[in-house]
């Protein structure tokens, strides 16, 4: 395997290569030694962008597909928060087989205290660079799609929300203090123009999706993300809108087509590696929702509604 086959197998980005491709080109000119010192700066521009970085949500899905992704620099530490102790063993694992350094924290987004104490372990471990607020999930017993009842709307609050802010709110001051971060929070095409009997989730979404807008206000060392995933077919959604014993949508499940996990996540990434304030995928349902974010509330609504089975 040749240097340009391998640097493309590690995913680099389209910049490096043409820049790799020139400092080739151009080998007899600058000398050999050179030449191997610029390949070696040119690794590590790309590969030692993130070094430490935490996931919560990151033992399944899109939180798995970021780890896995990362994980692919050697150098780099990747903490992947989780409430499931088997799926989280089982992502260290696969994680571990690219070369990172994986460390595991079992620990629910919603324990405020619980998620203080894992953040800055975590960052005492290796001082983190990247945040991924990304953990979610549906409420214990809920089977509902077609009318949230005040539980499920408390649950989306506090795992959306509180889940959010207990993992983004204690790293701001410890990255402050390093005069550098990025955090990366899970928004949804859910926060342009909601999802039928789903009001907690919309209005949850909508909220993460407004303090990665408004953070730098207070914060203008560190940079913010808000990722709007349309439907992908994650372990969650799978949970949220195919009946199991049919394998049918449920009543009131997405009649969207959903991305596979493996097209999600590298819009994902591409959404982290952007460093927008806001990035929604996919690009073409993201313009549609922008247009009908601006519709009349009954206009609006039908729409909504014809989303839903």
């Amino acid at each position: 395997m040749d240097l340009i086959t391998s640097f493309q197998c590690n995913e680099v980005n389209e910049e490096i290569i043409v820049l790799f491709k020139f400092v080739i080109k151009y080998e007899k000119s600058i000398g050999s030694v050179k030449f191997f010192i610029t390949c070696i700066l040119i690794w590590r521009f790309k590969m030692s962008h993130y070094e430490s970085i935490l996931i919560t949500g990151g033992a399944s899905g899109l939180g798995l597909g970021v780890a896995k992704h990362y994980s692919k620099n050697k150098n780099a530490h990747i903490f992947l928060i989780d409430i499931n102790p088997s799926n989280l063993e089982n992502a260290k694992k696969v994680c571990e087989e690219f070369g990172a350094t994986i460390h595991t924290k079992i620990a629910n987004v919603m324990d405020e205290e619980a998620m203080e104490t894992v953040i800055y372990e975590c960052d005492g471990i290796r001082p983190l660079d990247l945040i991924v607020a990304n953990a979610a999930g549906q409420r214990p017993g809920s089977t509902s799609r077609t009318e949230d009842i005040p539980e499920d709307i408390m649950w989306a609050t506090k795992i959306c929300v509180n889940g959010v802010a207990n993992t983004v709110f204690p790293a701001l001051g410890l990255m402050k203090s390093r005069g550098k971060g990025h955090i990366v929070m899970t928004s949804s095409a859910a926060s342009f123009v909601g999802l039928w009997g789903l009001p907690g989730y919309a209005a949850a979404k909508m909220w993460v999706r407004r303090l990665a807008e408004m953070l730098p206000t207070s914060y203008p060392e560190l940079t913010f993300t808000a990722i709007a995933p349309g439907a992908v077919k994650t372990p969650l959604w799978i949970a949220s809108n195919i009946d199991p014993n049919t394998g049918e949508l449920k009543a009131g499940g997405q009649k969207l087509h959903p991305l596979s996990v493996e097209e999600g996540v590298e819009y994902y990434i591409k959404g982290i590696e952007s460093k927008e304030i806001f990035y929604a995928f996919p690009p073409q349902l993201s313009e549609q929702l922008s247009l009908a974010e601006k519709l009349p509330y009954e206009e609006k609504m039908n729409l909504i509604k014809s989303f839903a089975n």
